[in-house]
């Protein structure tokens, strides 16, 4: 899905970042999942397909890896919600999530917009094709390859 403006696509990846559904925290509760209304949905759901695996024994809850806590750490992500592969990787998702709608609303491309890199070939103008549902920027001659918006600046 492409979309044209920056506030399409935050749209998207907020609803993404928002607090989980009632359904979604009645089905934790009732696999004896502790979980809030303030937690990010991701972690809920990482948490229920924790629960789950286990009532199965298909795949055993897995604690956080190394790398994983690395890269949490270098997203400004607190660990103390990362005990499983499971949670770490909805952490994960959810710091990249906010990095990417933080630099929408400060970058607010729209389709036509005229931009610079900042990273990889760096000062190369482009511009902007599309935007998709994850945020990333689509450019114009750029072989296919999606761009960041953190990657990006106003000329």
């Amino acid at each position: 899905m492409a979309f044209h403006s920056w506030r399409d696509a935050a749209e998207v990846i907020a609803a993404e970042l928002s607090s989980p559904e009632r359904e979604l925290v009645d089905l934790a509760v009732s696999l004896g999942v502790q979980v809030t209304r303030n937690e990010q949905r991701a972690l809920v759901v990482a948490r229920i397909e924790d629960a789950v695996s286990e009532l199965t024994r298909n795949k055993l809850r897995r604690p956080a890896t190394t790398a994983q806590r690395s890269l949490l750490a270098t997203l400004s992500v607190p660990l103390s919600g990362a005990e499983s592969v499971r949670e770490a990787d909805a952490l994960i998702r959810t710091g990249i999530a906010n990095e990417r709608l933080d630099a929408l609303r400060v970058l607010q491309p729209e389709r036509g917009d005229t931009l610079v890199r900042k990273a990889g070939c760096a000062g190369e103008v482009v511009e902007v094709s599309s935007i998709d549902r994850l945020g990333q920027i689509w450019v114009k001659g750029a072989g296919g390859y999606p761009t960041r918006p953190q990657d990006l600046s106003r000329p």
